[in-house]
């Protein structure tokens, strides 16, 4: 960050701290209007953004919430008691914002059931919370023509604090802008001295045309029942969480790299979720992620592949996922580590079915009971450590079983189970063996010792 920004952060951080302790001792919302540097200096210092855009040519002003529980009607009132009654524009339940809104550190505000909020675009209105800030059955969008500074700009929602931004069964269009998490559309950063307290939920809402929604920090997530369409990146990014969920939601037609990543994501579950039609890949599992169940999902139609585990991304479970027509393989484990795939159907993609490449030192792959067919081949391996396949289903998958270092063990695994739906057989480097049988409930059993740090 340049040093003359640095020293403008600085100081709209000294002007600010005397506002939010004198907001918190009063009951009744307070509302002004200051600085927008203020606003921007919170992303900066909250979660590391680079607000240098927004600095040098974003709004000169912003309306603050400095403390109580505020309605829109509220804000609508105090600007223009303030003198700016060009601030907040209304037009029966819907309301205008012209200017960016910040929730300060122990003020709430409520956007409710009808109430549709539009931010204006060529203004450089956005909503930053620091305090709690609850949407709920309500619309909130972009509208207006380019910002006459920013390259590209559209409004965005951040939030810094986990309990920041709470949103239910509302519609969020056409938000966010560029590559910076904190503008991509909906976003909630965790850590660092707002960090505290449960996530709010995401939950029932519809995500329409945004860059995306992104989380950074934020433990006990739960993000469920949500449909997201459309989204010009990637539609949902969670980096560095703990104990989250991802349940039930639908994510159509996306346009970015990936519709569903996570990064440095720990012991949290991705269930019964819909993935289709993206003009990327499906999912994607990295930066170490740990201890990770995905069950029950759908991935399909999508250009590249649906799912692929990546850069250390370690104790991954998969079952009963259907995942078909993609143009590239169906599962990717490219440089991760122990993965335990159970039950899974991987039909017809256009690429392997289950492709594994580069195994960490010392990680397992124990595939069980999938049911591969259709593919341009079955299963392909290369520099592999170990792997277990046992039980598969790939008798609709001939004649091409196996590919690549895998190839030249078909005759046994063929010969291991008289037939390819019933080999049992492990796998080390370039060398196969029969198995012992394996206990019912293994892929359990495995899971379990992987997330407790033991060998499977």
């Amino acid at each position: 960050m340049p040093k003359a920004l640095r020293h403008i952060l600085a100081c709209a951080s000294a002007a600010l701290l005397p506002a939010m302790a004198a907001g918190q001792e009063a009951a009744a919302p307070q509302v002004s209007i200051a600085n927008a540097r203020l606003a921007v200096m919170q992303l900066a210092t909250g979660i590391g953004a680079d607000v240098s855009d927004l600095v040098e040519a974003g709004p000169e002003r912003a309306i603050y919430l400095q403390s109580g529980a505020a309605t829109l009607a509220d804000l609508d009132r105090a600007t223009e008691e303030a003198g700016a009654p060009e601030a907040v524009t209304t037009r029966g339940a819907g309301y205008r914002l012209s200017l960016p809104v910040v929730v300060v550190q122990g003020a709430e505000l409520s956007i409710s059931e009808g109430e549709e909020l539009t931010l204006d675009r060529r203004a450089g209105a956005f909503l930053l919370s620091l305090g709690e800030t609850r949407i709920t059955g309500a619309r909130i969008a972009a509208q207006g023509g380019a910002h006459p500074k920013i390259d590209g700009f559209r409004p965005f929602i951040a939030g810094v604090g986990r309990q920041s931004l709470a949103v239910r069964d509302s519609e969020i269009a056409h938000l966010g802008y560029g590559d910076a998490p904190h503008a991509a559309g909906l976003h909630i950063g965790g850590r660092g001295m707002l960090g505290r307290g449960e996530a709010g939920a995401l939950s029932g809402n519809r995500f329409l045309g945004l860059r995306g929604v992104t989380l950074s920090g934020v433990d006990g997530f739960k993000i469920t029942e949500n449909r997201f369409q459309a989204s010009t990146g990637t539609a949902l990014h969670v980096r560095t969480g703990a104990e989250g969920v991802i349940a039930g939601n639908e994510i159509l037609g996306t346009h970015g790299a990936q519709a569903l990543h996570l990064s440095d994501v720990s012991r949290s579950e991705v269930r019964d979720n819909t993935l289709r039609r993206g003009g990327g890949k499906g999912l994607r599992v990295d930066n170490g992620a740990h201890g990770v169940a995905l069950s029950g999902n759908t991935l399909a139609d999508f250009e590249g592949t649906a799912v692929t585990l990546a850069e250390r991304a370690d104790c991954l479970r998969l079952s009963d996922n259907r995942i078909t027509r993609n143009d590239g393989a169906g599962l990717a484990l490219r440089g991760g580590g122990t993965l335990i795939a159970e039950g899974n159907r991987i039909l017809d993609n256009d690429g392997p079915g289950i492709a594994l490449h580069r195994q960490a030192p010392g990680a397992s792959a124990l595939l069980i009971r999938n049911r591969v067919a259709g593919n341009r081949v079955g299963i392909r391996g290369s520099e592999m450590t170990h792997v277990r396949l046992a039980m598969n289903d790939l008798s609709d998958q001939l004649p091409r079983l196996l590919g690549g270092d895998l190839d030249q063990l078909t005759p046994t695994v063929l010969k291991a189970g008289a037939g390819p739906a019933r080999a049992d057989v492990i796998v080390e480097g370039l060398a196969a063996r029969e198995a012992l049988a394996l206990r019912r409930d293994a892929a359990d059993r495995a899971f379990e010792a992987c997330r407790s740090g033991g060998a499977i």
